[in-house]
């Protein structure tokens, strides 16, 4: 038996739950860290930057970010 879905009258009641929103915080920096494509969100929150996971990172901006790391 195939499942059953909602239609008409019965969308009206329909519950969604909702996703709690994902703060930048939360995220794995280690990963973000090592993308080359996350340059962008890197530069933005240097604050949250894995240090060891950039230097694996080859994006040619991760040379700058390296010379002045933060203390």
């Amino acid at each position: 038996m195939p499942p059953h879905f909602p239609t008409g009258d019965g969308l009206k009641n329909l519950q969604i739950p909702e996703q709690p929103a994902t703060r930048v915080e939360d995220l794995d920096w280690s990963v973000i860290s090592a993308d080359p494509s996350q340059i962008e969100l890197i530069k933005q929150r240097i604050d949250l930057v894995d240090w060891d996971a950039l230097g694996t990172n080859p994006h040619p901006s991760v040379a700058a970010l390296l010379k002045n790391r933060p203390v």
